[in-house]
């Protein structure tokens, strides 16, 4: 029996798919394998920092660039923290129905990463991580946003937060506010390394029933760095990630 490949497409404006349905995946994003010029691709990956005192722009603490893979730099010394962050968030390209993706059915994340450099001074808080937020509509202001992380690699700092369980044996590196970090994996350096997770279950271990009503904001690649000495964390780091093939899809 041939095969058959049912296409499903909505309009964008630069011409694209937003979802293209193959057998049983609807792919959610555009441009997950770089193959658009490099503007669309910084348009569709966003990359930007947030959540501390790294720069807003792109200059000698980050960088973000875009070829055959997306290259992550991040180099800040003491007195800084936040994160970067590049990947996909609907709110920023999507039509209406692509905005916010109901949690209430099978939504799978898949990419290729390769940690180049991991390095660090002093006792930094350095972790690398995929990570991935939903809208709880039925928060008091119906846009509360709730963060679920893996881990896939961590400095010993970031594994020692009080607010986790590693040291007793657990896979929480972190949990309070809208933010669970779980601890995933510990990447080797230098090699390419292919994941699939669940986004689904993840959110729901995470966050318990609150996820299953979520809308599905964001699925991203993040360094987080904390060198503030006034927190503990004093020192430098050095970090550079590529990715490749990050594909959102939900199973039908």
């Amino acid at each position: 029996m041939a095969s058959i490949i049912i296409l499903f497409s909505l309009s964008h404006s630069c011409g694209q798919k937003l979802a293209d349905v193959i057998y049983n995946k609807v792919v959610l994003n555009v441009d997950g394998d770089l193959e658009l010029d490099m503007l669309q691709d910084a348009r569709f990956w966003h990359p930007h920092s947030a959540g501390g005192n790294i720069a807003e722009i792109m200059d000698g603490e980050w960088n973000v660039t875009f070829g055959d893979y997306a290259t992550m730099i991040l180099k800040v010394s003491d007195g800084f923290y936040g994160h970067i962050a590049a990947g996909t968030w609907w709110i920023d390209w999507a039509d209406a129905d692509f905005s916010r993706v109901p949690l209430n059915q099978t939504i799978m994340v898949s990419f290729d990463i390769r940690i180049r450099v991991a390095n660090y001074t002093g006792n930094v808080w350095l972790r690398i991580a995929l990570a991935s937020a939903f809208q709880d509509p039925k928060s008091l202001d119906g846009y509360s946003v709730k963060y679920t992380e893996l881990d896939l690699y961590d400095s010993p700092q970031a594994l020692s937060h009080p607010q986790g369980d590693i040291k007793n044996g657990g896979n929480i590196i972190f949990k309070g506010g809208d933010v669970t970090e779980f601890r995933y994996d510990s990447i080797s350096i230098s090699e390419w390394i292919h994941y699939e997770f669940n986004l689904t279950i993840w959110h729901e271990k995470a966050w318990g029933d609150i996820a299953k009503t979520g809308l599905l904001e964001s699925v991203y690649i993040v360094i987080e760095v904390d060198c503030r000495e006034c927190m503990g964390y004093g020192g430098t780091a050095y970090a550079i990630v590529d990715v490749d093939n990050l594909w959102i899809y939900k199973l039908i």
